[in-house]
This record gives structure tokens, C-alpha cells and sequence, in this order.
């Protein structure tokens, strides 16, 4: 009988096996193929930033020299200008040529005196006078002295046979006059050797392009026989390509290159107005990630094989003990608690076994029923309590995704089940939108009216753009349902992501703490109100506060204050100060944990006696600011 019922459900076991491979086995090979297109976009990513990263480094150290000329000269004259060039070659050793052109008396006649300096492969310095018809300087030179720049211009150059790109500046004497023009030449050769030294995955190549598609470095002295990226691609993204390359665009895709399938990734170099990107064949991607296609297959062929032979054997064991089990479960119910009941291994006496379970239920009852009179109504408290508990920590809002120059972080710690403190935050289009808040009163009831006026503030706030507005509409609806003796303590604002300028009103909350970019602190100690719930035609004010690059607002309930250790001594707002003002690292989530440690050490072995709620904001200056 047993033999016979498990080889009979052998075919279906087969086919739901077969299927739930076939489907897990289809959405793996998506989620790899996903995952090896991310992984190509990954590195490449990674490799262009590093390289970038350097390349800046590199430029920037160039564009500093103008403004460490006095340093490694002194007061320049015109006696020890011409000196100036073979010194800067001594000091920069990634330069193959640096000149000077001065006697600037008269910046209307672009007639200056010329000094050039320039470095040979075998590292020696050679100090000549230029050839005159070399364009050694801006053509427009006298425009621009008159004009003074302060970052200089960038221009093509060849020094010695070698290509360049070279940095021409205005420097001035220590009387604020201009004195001389400083240009420097770095070898686009330095830049072929380091693009060299990246890879991605066996020939993958870094390149460096103009908004043109020309390129200006790559590994290669000419690929493919071609000189620019855009005549280097065939098929229909080529035209993409070119105009996202001239837009300045970071872009990943695929591309054909030579009639073979290619990964291509790009993003623009700023300093120079170029695009750097790296581009490799398809097929290496793929061979990467071959063995863990192999790897993948065979651990399900095992698992499943595995999840076949687990079955089969559970099968077996249910085909034979169900008749003592059932006789088991009999004497259970007689009172032989103690016994070791037969896993049941079969479906025919699934129906018996539910027998005896019923009668042994039948003999428990009233054991169970005794027991229920002892232990009820505490485990439902209890259970009441740790439900209400989680259904009040999902009325806060989960972290959301914000904007770099802005950072966010908030804690809640009750002081029993549920209690009255809470903190909103949403953003909506530019605007932060946040609410922190305190009802009067413990336990059940300051949580019910906790989650209306919570709830109240997001549905409200979604539709109104004025702090005062969404008080005055949260006070009316309030005052309409609530008891004389419920009252309600918030600090509403809205901030502007893009400007730093936040309007707020204060409905009767404790004053925020300002820290400032320096670590002091201050409180915004300014426009009181009365709380929500009190005065119900009362019209509330808002007010503007805007954030200095770096500040952080630090927004608290009574419970942090006011917390009290075993000899009576509240934690108090000068701790708090203490406490912020001495953590080195400023951000919203280490504030916050800093000061939950700090009034745990306070109380000691007492117990908190009221709900602690934080909610701390950074603002990191506006969007796009150094």
C-alpha cells in the first residue's frame, strides 16, 4: 500500500520539480545577465573616476604653479624673471617646457621679451630663446593682460617635437601689477603612458577624446588606423555617440566597433572640456563570467537533485507509522503526555490521525480551560501591548533617499509599549518637509492622538505649502475631537534643498539646537507659539530660518531634557551642549547615537520616564557649491 502510494505521486513530484527549475533557472539567467552588464558598468566606472581623479590631481597642480611662482622666486623683477622658467622645470618634473614673457610696461603692444626653458628625453634642461614664430602666447595677449584673468586659458602646444597642452597665466609683482606671462607645457605622451596601465578585464582601453570624438590619448598611437572615436564605430549608434560625446554626457551602452560587438563607457574630464572612456570587447565580459554560469547551474542541478532524493525519503517515512501513530496520540490523550509520538509518513490515515487528535483535544479541554483562567488576561495584555507597540513604530516614517547636500537622521526610544512622541519627514518635489512632536500624556491614549495628528501633518503638508497653514488646520481638526486636557507640542518646517532657506513655526516646542559649521552651538530661541490643541481659533505665524553651509539642526521632546537619574539631577540642556559640542564627528546619525549613549550613562540604573525622540538635519550647502 505504502510502495504503491509513493510511486504514484512520483510523476507529479517529477513535474512540479521540472517546472519550478525551469522558472528559477530563467530568472536567474535575467538577474546574471543583469548583473554582469552592472558589474562591466562597475568597473569601468570605477577605473574612469580613478583616472580622472588623477588627471585633475594633475591639472590642478599645474594650474597652482602661477600662484607658487613667488614662493619658489621672491619678489620677481626683471632681473630674475628670466630665471624663472628652468626653475619651474626643476620643481615640476611632469613639464617638458615652461617660458616667460615679459616687459609688460605697456600692455597695449603685445611686444614682450621672451625666455623659454624645455626639457630633452634624457631629463636635462635646455634654457634658449624661442622662435619668434612660435605661438608661444594668446594672440590676444594685450586683451587679456588689460583683463587680468585668474585661472588663465589652456592651449595646444608642441614643445621639442612633442605635443602638449600648455597653461598660459597673467602673474603679478607684489604691487598688484601684472609683471609677466607664465606658460608651462605638459607632454600628452604622460598621458598615453598612465591610460596605458588601466584594464578592463583582458583588452579593455582607456581613452581620452575631445568633444569632437578626436582622439587626444589613448594606448594605442592610432586604433584601428583611425584618429577619431565617432570613424572608429559602425552600425546605428554612431550618431548617438557623437552627440552625446559633444554634449559633455557620461553615458554606458554597447556598440559596434570593427563588426564586433563592444562595451563602451565614457564621461566628460571638465578642466579640459574632453571625454575619457574605456571600450572593450563584449565577448571578454561574457568569458568572465562564464564559470559563474557554471557554477550556477551545477549548485541547482545539486540542490535539486538533493530536494528530489529529501522528498522520496519523507514520502517513505509517511507511508508506515500512521496506525501507532494514531494509537500513540490515544494514550496521549489518556494522560501519557511523555510519549514519543511516530512522524506520520502516508496520506490515507490523515483522517485517523485527525481523529485521535480531536479526541485526545476533547480530553485537554478543560486542563487547557484551567489554565486560560491563570494566564489570560496577562498574555493578552501583553500581546495587546507588543501589537500596539509595532503598529505605532510603523506610523514612523522609513528612511528615504535624499539629496547629497542634505542628510537626515532620527531616533524614537519609548519608555513603555507606546507613548506620545513622534517625528514626520517626506520630501516632496525641492521641499524637505518635518515635524517632531510631543503629546501630553503616556500610554494609550497620547499614542492614538499621536498617530492622528502624525497622519494629520503628512495628508495635510502634501497639500500646503505654509507651516503656519498646516498648524492652523491640524489645531481645528484637534480641537474639534479632542479632550480639554490633550494638548500637542510640534516644530514643523519645510526646506528648501536647493536654497537652504527653511520657514517654520513653532507650536509651543522646546528650541532647537543650531550646531554651526565650527562645532558652537545656539538655539533658535525665536517665535514661540502656543501648542496645538489649546486655543482653537488661533492663527499661527511662520518664520524663516536660513542654513549656513555645514549646519546642523538638532530638533528634541522634553524627554531628552528632562530626563531624570536614581538622585533626582535632570539631564538638562547644558549636558546636551556639552555632549554635542564635544563629538569630533558631526553628522546627524553620530550626534544623535552620541547623545542616546550619553543620557543612558545619565540614568544608570533608573529607569527613562519619558519617550526620547530626536531628529537631526544637515545642510551641506546649496547644490553644485564648493
Amino acid at each position: 500500500m505504502a510502495n504503491f502510494i509513493l510511486f504514484t505521486e512520483y510523476p507529479y513530484l517529477i513535474l512540479v520539480l521540472f517546472v519550478v527549475f525551469f522558472l528559477i533557472s530563467l530568472a536567474l539567467v535575467n538577474s546574471l545577465e543583469q548583473f554582469i552588464n552592472n558589474n562591466a558598468y562597475s568597473q569601468a566606472k570605477a577605473i574612469a573616476n580613478n583616472a580622472l581623479i588623477i588627471f585633475e590631481r594633475e591639472i590642478a597642480r599645474i594650474e597652482s604653479i602661477p600662484q607658487n611662482v613667488t614662493d619658489m622666486q621672491g619678489e620677481l623683477n626683471y632681473k630674475n624673471i628670466p630665471d624663472l622658467p628652468i626653475r619651474i622645470l626643476r620643481s615640476y618634473k611632469t613639464l617638458i617646457g615652461s617660458s616667460v614673457h615679459y616687459d609688460l610696461k605697456n600692455p597695449e603692444v603685445a611686444d614682450f621679451i621672451h625666455i623659454n626653458a624645455y626639457r630633452t628625453a634624457d631629463e636635462k634642461i635646455h634654457f634658449t630663446q624661442p622662435d619668434p614664430s612660435c605661438n608661444y602666447c594668446h594672440p590676444d595677449s594685450a586683451k587679456i593682460i588689460k583683463s587680468a584673468p585668474n585661472n588663465g586659458y589652456w592651449i595646444y602646444s608642441e614643445v621639442n617635437h612633442c605635443k602638449t597642452i600648455a597653461l598660459c597665466h597673467l602673474i603679478h609683482n607684489s604691487q598688484h601689477q601684472p609683471c609677466a606671462i607664465l606658460k608651462v607645457d605638459f607632454p600628452l605622451k604622460n598621458l598615453n603612458a598612465l591610460i596605458g596601465s588601466y584594464k578592463l578585464f583582458r583588452s579593455g582601453n582607456l581613452f581620452v577624446v575631445d568633444r569632437e570624438g578626436n582622439y587626444i590619448a589613448h594606448p594605442a598611437p592610432s586604433p584601428s588606423g583611425k584618429q577619431n572615436l565617432i570613424s572608429h564605430l559602425t552600425g546605428p549608434k554612431a550618431s548617438f555617440i557623437h552627440r552625446s560625446i559633444s554634449r559633455g554626457e557620461t553615458c554606458a551602452t554597447t556598440v559596434e566597433l570593427d563588426k564586433q560587438k563592444h562595451y563602451l563607457y565614457y564621461t566628460p574630464f571638465s578642466p579640459m572640456d574632453w571625454q575619457i572612456g574605456i571600450i572593450c570587447p563584449y565577448n571578454e565580459i561574457l568569458y568572465s563570467s562564464g564559470k559563474l554560469y557554471f557554477m550556477l547551474f551545477l549548485s541547482m542541478g545539486l540542490g535539486l537533485l538533493c530536494l528530489f532524493i529529501g522528498i522520496v525519503n519523507i514520502v517513505k517515512r509517511l507511508s508506515s507509522p500512521l496506525l501507532e501513530l494514531a494509537y500513540s496520540t490515544r494514550r496521549v490523550a489518556e494522560g501519557q503526555f511523555d510519549i514519543v509520538l511516530p512522524t506520520p509518513k502516508s496520506c490515507k490515515e490523515i483522517y485517523d490521525l485527525y481523529d485521535s487528535f480531536h479526541y485526545l483535544q476533547q480530553n485537554l479541554v478543560n486542563y487547557i480551560e484551567r489554565l486560560k483562567i491563570t494566564t489570560a488576561e496577562k498574555e493578552q495584555y501583553n500581546s495587546e501591548m507588543r501589537l500596539a507597540r509595532r503598529i505605532q513604530q510603523r506610523f514612523l516614517p522609513r528612511p528615504i533617499l535624499l539629496p547629497p547636500n542634505i542628510e537626515l537622521a532620527a531616533d524614537l526610544r519609548q519608555c513603555r509599549e507606546v507613548g506620545g512622541d513622534f517625528y514626520e519627514y517626506f520630501q516632496l518635489g525641492n521641499q524637505l518637509y518635518f515635524a517632531i512632536g510631543d503629546v501630553a500624556g503616556k500610554g494609550t491614549p497620547a499614542a492614538l492622538y499621536m498617530a492622528s495628528i502624525s497622519k494629520l501633518f503628512r495628508y495635510i503638508a502634501s497639500n500646503n505649502t505654509s507651516t503656519a497653514q498646516i498648524c492652523n488646520l491640524i489645531n481645528k481638526h484637534m480641537c474639534d475631537d479632542a479632550d480639554d486636557d490633550i494638548y500637542t507640542t510640534i516644530f514643523i518646517g519645510i526646506i528648501d534643498i536647493n536654497t537652504g532657506i527653511m520657514t517654520f513655526t513653532n507650536a509651543g516646542h522646546p528650541y532647537p539646537l543650531i550646531i554651526h559649521h565650527n562645532g558652537q552651538t545656539s538655539f533658535l530661541n525665536k517665535y514661540p507659539d502656543v501648542p496645538i490643541g489649546v486655543l482653537e481659533e488661533h492663527e499661527f505665524s511662520e518664520h524663516i530660518y536660513t542654513f549656513n553651509k555645514n549646519t546642523t539642526l538638532l530638533f528634541y521632546t522634553d524627554g531628552i531634557t528632562d530626563t531624570e537619574n536614581q538622585s533626582g539631577q535632570f539631564y538638562g540642556q547644558d549636558k546636551m551642549i556639552r555632549c554635542v559640542e564635544a563629538q569630533t564627528v558631526k553628522t546627524p546619525a553620530f550626534i544623535i547615537q552620541a547623545l542616546l549613549e550619553d543620557i543612558h550613562s545619565h540614568i544608570g540604573q533608573g529607569n527613562q520616564s519619558d519617550d526620547l525622540t530626536l531628529l537631526a538635519i544637515k545642510y551641506k550647502g546649496i547644490p553644485g557649491s564648493k
